[in-house]
């Protein structure tokens, strides 16, 4: 699977880094690649406050970033999920990007936008989903 991805990574989107398989849970354990994959949808407009640095206070800083979108793309993300690709463990990376890569599959095939796919979300789900947004960012400091 993760050769599929690397495929669509690299020469689809053309990521600023080549990911290969062997490579795959280092490139992604800072998420700032999953910034720019999203920002490549037009989904992540804070793409310019992410950092490529992998000390701990940047990794944090960009998944809190990255939590919100992969949410509203219904893509599982929590704290465990988060902690699982920053540590590399193995298989975690490669099933997030997965899970993203048929969620942005299904936003292309769509046609919506990111701000069309917010305004859809019910009212309640977007305060839930700020609320564990909140809860992230103090958990993770």
């Amino acid at each position: 699977m993760s050769e599929i991805l690397c495929q669509w990574l690299n020469q689809e989107l053309k990521v600023s880094r080549t990911v290969s398989p062997k490579s795959f849970a280092k490139a992604f354990s800072s998420g700032y690649l999953i910034g720019e994959v999203l920002h490549k949808f037009e989904l992540q407009d804070d793409f310019s406050e992410f950092s490529e640095s992998r000390v701990s206070s940047a990794k944090l800083n960009n998944f809190s970033r990255l939590e919100p979108t992969l949410h509203l793309l219904g893509v599982q993300f929590d704290q465990n999920v988060a902690h699982s690709i920053i540590t590399e463990k193995p298989g975690a990376a490669t099933k997030l990007l997965y899970q993203l890569y048929i969620a942005l599959q299904k936003k292309k095939k769509s046609g919506l936008t990111g701000m069309e796919m917010q305004t859809m979300q019910p009212p309640t789900n977007l305060r839930l989903q700020n609320m564990k947004s909140d809860a992230f960012r103090e958990a993770s400091t």
